[in-house]
């Protein structure tokens, strides 16, 4: 939700432009949304919230050093927010910088109110992807005392498996058919396909591409874009996927 802005209204109404925009998204309409972003952050360039939007937008359509300079101008203004950090950590890591998006990850602890999936997973793809296996175990062992949250919608011991199996296969290729074994369990019970499958070195990713078609605002979006990814990128499937999101 959008906070209520103060005295603006009509055309001057910065959350009112920010609104348009996110309706616009779910429509594909990327040069409407721009639009009216762009018209948001010219009212009013400090904005925190708006700047966190932007920069997720821009990360969701590939726009990866423009997102973090967002992301950047957001946490100059308010470092001790968890979303100001959280987008700055992650598009880091969307990048390939993992040492650096690592020194704001290991700040997320001390900005929670409660423990955070978002945290949790986010920290274990950082050290997955500075090959830090025992940093990724243990951050396996504190996703099975989560609350029901997050991507997966569930907290029971199915993730903690998935997470687990991956985790060992991305350290020793030969395990990866126990992993795919464990996602498809986890799928089963989730009903959605896992982001998971973002780290197999070959699978149907039409269904996992599916899950971020819909227009609402993520912060993970962005996630599609990360350097590791560059399989993923080469594959027909996320080709497809670009022109029906119109991002092409």
């Amino acid at each position: 939700l959008l906070p209520r802005s103060s005295s603006r209204s009509g055309a001057n109404d910065i959350y009112a432009h920010a609104a348009l925009g996110i309706v616009a998204a779910h429509s594909h309409d990327w040069i409407t949304v721009k639009r009216e972003y762009d018209a948001a952050l010219a009212l009013s360039p400090d904005d925190q919230i708006m700047h966190n939007i932007a920069g997720m937008w821009l990360g969701r359509l590939g726009y990866g050093e423009q997102a973090l300079y967002e992301f950047k101008t957001n946490y100059s203004s308010d470092p001790l927010s968890y979303w100001s950090t959280y987008n700055l950590a992650t598009e880091l890591d969307t990048l390939g910088r993992h040492d650096e998006a690592k020194h704001f990850l290991d700040l997320l602890p001390g900005l929670e109110s409660e423990p955070e999936w978002h945290t949790v997973t986010a920290r274990w793809r950082n050290a997955v992807w500075r090959h830090d296996y025992t940093a990724a175990r243990h951050f396996v062992g504190q996703i099975s005392s989560l609350p029901a949250q997050g991507d997966e919608k569930t907290a029971d011991a199915d993730v903690a498996v998935a997470y687990a199996a991956v985790t060992e296969a991305l350290r020793d290729p030969a395990r990866w058919p126990q992993a795919e074994a464990a996602i498809g369990a986890l799928e089963a019970k989730t009903g959605g396909a896992s982001l998971l499958r973002l780290f197999a070195p070959q699978s149907n990713t039409a269904p996992l591409l599916a899950e971020f078609e819909p227009g609402n605002q993520e912060p993970n979006g962005k996630i599609l874009w990360t350097v590791d990814f560059a399989a993923l990128h080469r594959n027909p499937a996320f080709q497809s996927f670009l022109q029906r999101m119109k991002f092409i």
